[in-house]
């Protein structure tokens, strides 16, 4: 029987992303319930499509998730005329490379692991003088990369292309599936799921037998995140940060446990 077998697993990343997780999850015997607590919306404002209009004074573009990816090429598709044929572009990982080929591109540079710190610091060594270099964002996303290059000196502006929201019309859902049927496991794939989770459930009766399910991490920036929260049992993959990591490292945690 697998590990998994029968478990309730909340899923609570954007709607249109959970399907890959709740498959990954199914596979391996799972019951996956999905619950979106974040959405993402485009952000049209004036700055954005000037930086587009003069891409091509840019010699990288750096991708730091696959929404970048969704809505930068949407703003493109609007704005964009002709793509710059020096344009070297780095992404943070496999998904983000995905991503950028359904738009026919392919990252030139990828780090060893798939976190902005790693990506700051191999970025500089694959090239020491990168020239000007356009950082796609959401709102939310971490200034890593951007205190990096100011410390290293790098020529650099940043485009916030999308803003993430808590999805507040999905609070009663969550806490009905919450209450109703014991669930075996959260899943979290960003530090701002998370937050969305603790403001949606704090102040519940169980919230704090809720901070002691097993706490799936898709990486340690997100685990971070749980381990200020409160939660007890946080689980990251090993360094596979992917949602086929994180199952199996839920996975390899059911096992341990019997």
């Amino acid at each position: 029987m697998s590990s998994l077998a029968g478990k309730r697993i909340l899923v609570t990343r954007a709607e249109h992303q959970a399907i890959s997780l709740s498959e990954e999850l199914k596979k391996v015997g799972g019951e996956p319930v999905e619950v979106p607590l974040l959405g993402f919306y485009p952000r049209n404002d004036g700055k954005n499509i000037t930086t587009i209009a003069r891409l091509h004074e840019y010699a990288w573009m750096i991708f730091t998730s696959s929404n970048g990816v969704k809505f930068f090429f949407d703003l493109w598709d609007k704005h964009g005329e002709e793509w710059p044929k020096d344009l070297k572009i780095a992404a943070v990982g496999e998904k983000t490379d995905e991503a950028l080929r359904q738009h026919n591109h392919t990252a030139d540079f990828m780090p060893s692991t798939y976190t902005a710190e790693v990506m700051a610091d191999e970025f500089r060594q694959v090239d020491p003088d990168p020239g000007k270099v356009l950082v796609v964002r959401g709102n939310l996303s971490r200034d890593v990369l951007p205190e990096a290059f100011r410390e290293q000196h790098v020529l650099f502006q940043t485009i916030t292309v999308y803003d993430t929201l808590p999805m507040k019309e999905n609070k009663r859902q969550l806490l009905q599936e919450m209450n109703d049927q014991p669930m075996d496991g959260l899943t979290f794939t960003s530090p701002s799921t998370i937050r969305a989770f603790h403001s949606f459930c704090e102040g519940e009766q169980q919230f704090e037998d809720w901070l002691h399910l097993p706490c799936l991490c898709i990486g340690p920036t997100t685990a971070s995140e749980a381990e200020r929260t409160g939660f007890k049992e946080i689980i990251t993959p090993d360094s596979l940060y992917t949602v086929e990591g994180m199952v199996d490292a839920l996975r390899k945690y059911f096992n341990q446990k019997g």
